[in-house]
């Protein structure tokens, strides 16, 4: 009888030696993120693929959850094979945390989060043929834009460089006429000034005019529009 109980606490004992050296050399899986990192950051409304690598040194793993916030939050799905990826997009602002736990075989159980920051969408550069500019390109600038540049510029320098300045020259020229008393030196000034700026200002528009007819030679339709700009 003594024997018969010696034998059995000392199977007892192996028993037990057993399944405690098997549940200590248990390794447990190992998980990670692989994408995206943590820290990362997003615009709102993309759409953010999270994917988790699961490995089990020791066995075979069961079961993967994926939750939004930590571990036991808000379930968003359950693995049972790979691949363990899943799609998310967010529409507001702010910092969003994602935890995924991985089940083996043995009863092992490992856990893994990572933090995505998701921030307003930047807006939209203008387009790079807008309406503005010196000449504004509806698509991409061609050889005829190239025509509308130089007609913008001989216009710009007829109109407002030109003319203005014939325009002061016949002014002044007139005010030494009017005050020259009779003096002949003076009437001489004021009669060159008038010859000068008025040859100048026909010498101006004559190659306005043949500057806007080369551009319609060429195919540029001018509409001989002197004032638009």
């Amino acid at each position: 009888m003594k024997n018969k109980k010696i034998r059995l606490l000392v199977i007892g004992i192996l028993l037990s030696s057993f399944f405690t050296v098997h549940a200590q050399t248990n390794k447990l899986p190992e998980i990670e993120f692989t994408s995206p990192s943590n820290g990362s950051t997003f615009n709102v409304g993309n759409a953010i693929t999270l994917n988790i690598s699961v490995s089990d040194p020791d066995g075979t793993v069961n079961l993967v959850t994926l939750f939004q916030g930590n571990a036991g939050g808000t379930v968003i799905k359950t693995f049972d094979n790979p691949p363990y990826t899943y799609t998310v997009s967010q529409t507001t602002p702010g910092n969003y945390t994602y935890s995924a736990q991985a089940f083996d075989n043995m009863g092992g159980v490992s856990a893994v989060s990572t933090t995505i920051k998701i921030v307003e969408t930047p807006p939209s550069p203008p387009p790079s043929n807008s309406d503005t500019g010196l000449v504004p390109c509806v698509n991409d600038c061609d050889f005829y834009d190239i025509f509308k540049l130089i007609n913008k510029v001989v216009n710009f320098i007829f109109v407002y460089l030109v003319v203005p300045v014939a325009a002061i020259m016949f002014a002044y020229a007139g005010f030494e006429l009017i005050t020259s008393g009779g003096e002949t030196s003076k009437r001489e000034k004021a009669k060159k000034i008038f010859t000068n700026v008025a040859i100048g200002l026909i010498v101006a528009a004559a190659a306005f005019l043949i500057i806007q007819t080369i551009l319609s030679i060429v195919g540029y339709n001018t509409d001989w529009d002197w004032f638009g700009f």
